[in-house]
């Protein structure tokens, strides 16, 4: 292998993990700045009042986008495959 190509595979295995890592951290950002916002307004202070439904969502989340992951995750299996010379035949 030359080094451009391993140059390269790292660049996209470093793309498609902040690809796949993005939604989740995202939906976790806006309920966690939502909750924290309700619990500013009504000064309720409990860590339950932030953790469910940050798991509730973020499990939606992975759930609604399961297919987009799949698809994701085997175009990138497809490229790392065709950088390794292996070709689906």
């Amino acid at each position: 292998m030359d080094e451009n190509i391993i140059i390269e595979i790292m660049q996209q295995t470093l793309y498609t993990t902040m690809l796949l890592s993005a939604p989740p951290l995202i939906s976790l950002v806006v309920v966690g700045l939502t909750t924290q916002i309700i619990q500013t307004v009504t000064q309720l202070k409990d860590q339950s009042l932030t953790f469910i439904p940050k798991m509730a969502i973020t499990g939606v989340i992975m759930i609604v986008m399961l297919p987009w992951y799949i698809s994701t995750v085997k175009n990138y299996f497809q490229i790392i495959f065709n950088y390794m010379g292996i070709t689906k035949q």
